[in-house]
């Protein structure tokens, strides 16, 4: 892939990434709130609530979006690995083997 591709979808990833996180921790942690609270006010999280919360949606939702991260976090690890012969800043073979084969550098960025 061209690099300004591979640049976007990784962007992309770790947005769609963020937005899984939240919306997780914000059903998880809506669950003891009465929804009755926030009805009028907010009434999409209050459709979303109601339907994630009913009988065993919940647990569903969380093992799915489990193997969404994996692939998601797979992807993201494809499109920011270093090409071969890769050279930052001219900095020594040793240096760049340690950050940029290893993955720390994509550790560290991400």
């Amino acid at each position: 892939l061209p690099g300004v591709v591979a640049f976007t979808i990784f962007w992309f990833m770790i947005v769609w990434l963020a937005v899984m996180e939240g919306g997780q921790g914000a059903l998880v942690g809506l669950q003891p709130v009465d929804k009755d609270l926030y009805a009028q006010s907010h009434r999409r999280a209050f459709r979303n609530t109601k339907l994630a919360h009913e009988g065993d949606n919940m647990e569903r939702f969380i093992v799915g979006r489990q193997f969404l991260v994996v692939l998601v976090v797979f992807v993201m690890n494809i499109m920011a690995s270093a090409t071969e012969d890769a050279s930052v800043m001219n900095l020594s073979e040793g240096v760049t083997e340690i950050f940029l084969s290893s993955g720390v550098a994509l550790i560290l960025a991400a």
